[in-house]
């Protein structure tokens, strides 16, 4: 999360970095929270973050609890999830 949001400010779009941040905070708390199993990928789980469209978390499922394990742009980062 930290990286996306230092890489739109570095764009100098911080209303975009901030934005981002709070949508992937509200995406963290929900699976923390167990409210969502995400949508099977493989053998990962996928979560959106609201109002980015290509980067979601991706996790596991342990013992019926969401674990997140990444945070992903799905065209540029996905390759690195299935190695």
């Amino acid at each position: 999360v930290r990286i996306q949001t230092d890489l739109y400010r570095a764009r100098n779009l911080p209303t975009i970095a901030e934005r981002f941040a709070k949508a992937a905070d509200a995406a963290l708390e929900t699976i923390g929270a167990g409210l969502s199993n995400g949508s099977p990928v493989g053998r990962f789980h996928t979560w959106p973050i609201k109002g980015f469209t290509e980067i979601a978390v991706y996790g596991t499922v342990v013992n019926g609890a969401s674990v997140p394990v990444r945070v992903l742009h799905e065209t540029r980062d996905l390759r690195r999830l299935k190695t």
